[in-house]
């Protein structure tokens, strides 16, 4: 494939796990976006990038022409996701390449050997601009990083000065318990989606400071929060940058993961759990991977993960004041010192 080679006005570059990586689009507004919400090291420009992506927006008449798809027989996927919105979107492999085919919305294109990207969207579609950020950063920026860092489906807070990821199936409670922990001064890095890395021990990294929160746990739990902090709303789940003293950028030292099941009652409750405990919680999302090779790598790499780091079942109560003192308790030890 041929890379538009106009030229391109506005440029960001990051430092992203190790890898200097250069954004270009012909949009200040976008690359503002991302100075907003992607919480990556900003780095000097260099003339010799590790990466080069490429965002740009276009009419569905311009779209095939930008970023052509390569034959049917190279689609390996047709996929639905339900989150941030319902969207039907298919992958395209050929070779070191990959394409994403986002049904209305828009198209994004990695060559792994040239290492370049470009993403375009329609500008016919009416998207806010946090499904942009999502998709950047969850399709793009985090293919980038895999398979030095994977993608777990778990929130991931800063307690006793360690990383602890929480975990749990969809519904469980993960971004409702990670906004009441922002919420009573705790340092949040991610609520859904977290990437980790393997060296001396486990590292994470978020890859945006968005978190969400769905509408019915903001009225049950939250009912006095003021409309002005209440971020903007995308079908049923209201979307919140982090707070600004939330310095998520870097990586994060991991040593915990919590499962959390709703207790139905006012308490919370911790206690520690065998790691095959844990599995049902991390596998099927995290597992969910239309490429055999990566799915299999996935496996073993949570596998030892969760062996590698102390396992605890989180009963989530309904009084968030007393889930976020207990939690504050629990980071007031070392981690690794709580009862075994």
């Amino acid at each position: 494939m041929m890379f538009y080679d106009g030229v391109v006005p506005y440029s960001q570059y990051i430092d992203l796990c190790g890898k200097s990586i250069r954004i270009q689009s012909d949009s200040a507004d976008w690359l503002a976006a991302i100075e907003q919400f992607i919480p990556l090291q900003r780095i000097s420009a260099t003339q010799s990038p590790n990466w080069d992506i490429r965002y740009r927006e276009a009419g569905s008449d311009k779209i095939d022409d930008l970023l052509p798809l390569p034959a049917e027989s190279c689609r390996t996927c047709k996929l639905h996701i339900q989150e941030p919105i319902s969207l039907e979107y298919s992958i395209y492999c050929k070779e070191n390449a990959q394409w994403y085919d986002w049904n209305g919305l828009g198209r994004a294109y990695i060559d792994l050997s040239a290492r370049r990207a470009e993403v375009v969207l329609l500008t016919e579609q009416s998207a806010p601009l946090v499904l942009k950020i999502i998709l950047l950063a969850e399709r793009v920026l985090g293919r980038i990083i895999w398979p030095d860092f994977c993608a777990i489906h778990a929130g991931c807070v800063l307690v006793g000065g360690k990383g602890v990821l929480l975990t749990g199936p969809s519904g469980a409670g993960k971004s409702t318990a990670t906004y009441a922990l922002m919420q009573h001064g705790m340092s949040v890095m991610a609520d859904d989606i977290v990437y980790v890395g393997k060296k001396q021990g486990y590292v994470a990294v978020a890859l945006t400071n968005i978190i969400k929160v769905r509408q019915k746990s903001i009225e049950n739990f939250f009912p006095g929060l003021p409309a002005s902090v209440r971020g903007f709303t995308l079908e049923d789940e209201t979307y919140f940058p982090l707070a600004a003293k939330t310095d998520t950028a870097g990586q994060v030292a991991l040593e915990a993961i919590l499962t959390i099941e709703q207790s139905g009652r006012p308490e919370s409750r911790l206690e520690r759990v065998s790691p095959l405990s844990v599995v049902g919680s991390v596998f099927p999302v995290t597992l969910a991977d239309p490429d055999v090779q990566r799915r299999t790598a996935k496996f073993h790499f949570v596998t030892d993960m969760l062996n590698n780091l102390e396992c605890y079942r989180l009963s989530f109560g309904t009084d968030m004041s007393r889930f976020a003192a207990l939690i504050h308790e629990w980071g007031g030890q070392s981690v690794s010192s709580l009862s075994r």
